[in-house]
C-alpha cells in the first residue's frame, strides 16, 4: 500500500535531478564556448603582434624593367611567401589577381632574395604583401603591404 505523499516526493526528486543534469550540460557548454572564444582572441592578438613586427622592402629596376623583384626582410620574423598584386599605374587599382611567390626556404630576417615574376607582365606598379607562418598556418599581413610605383 502506497502513501499519498510518495508520488509527490518522487516527482520532486525527478524534477531536481532533471534541473541538476540540465545545469551540468549548460555549464559544460558555456565553459567550452568561453575557452574557444578566449583561444580565438589569443590567436588573433598573436597574429596582430607578429604582423606588427613584420616588414619588408622591395626594389625594382625602373629604368630597364624586368620581372625580377628584390625583396629584403627587414622585420623580426621569417617570411614564408610574398603576395604581389599588380596595379594600374594611372589609377592605383588592382587589375589582375594576386600572385604569391613562394620563398622555398623562407626569407629570414635581414636577408635579401631576388624573386622572378615571369607569370605576369613587367611589374612597374604593384603591392607586395608579406605572408608569415604562425602555428603551422599562413598569416597574411595586409596591414604591412608595400606599394611600389615606378615613376
Amino acid at each position: 500500500m502506497q502513501k499519498k505523499g510518495d508520488s509527490q516526493i518522487i516527482s520532486w526528486v525527478l524534477l531536481v535531478g532533471f534541473v541538476i543534469g540540465l545545469a551540468a550540460i549548460v555549464t559544460m557548454w558555456v565553459k567550452d564556448r568561453a575557452e574557444s572564444s578566449t583561444q580565438d582572441q589569443i590567436d588573433q592578438a598573436e597574429q596582430e603582434l607578429r604582423c606588427a613586427e613584420t616588414t619588408l622592402n622591395v626594389a625594382v629596376d625602373c629604368i630597364t624593367p624586368t620581372n625580377d623583384i628584390t625583396v629584403t626582410n627587414t622585420g623580426k620574423f621569417t617570411l614564408k611567401k610574398v603576395k604581389f598584386r599588380q596595379l594600374d599605374a594611372s589609377s592605383g587599382q588592382t587589375n589582375i589577381e594576386d600572385i604569391a611567390s613562394v620563398l622555398p626556404n623562407g626569407l629570414p630576417p635581414q636577408q635579401t632574395e631576388t624573386l622572378n615574376t615571369n607569370t605576369i607582365d613587367t611589374l612597374l606598379a604593384f603591392e607586395a604583401i608579406p605572408i608569415i607562418a604562425l602555428n603551422e598556418k599562413e598569416v597574411v599581413c595586409v596591414t604591412k603591404k608595400v606599394t611600389h610605383i615606378c615613376p
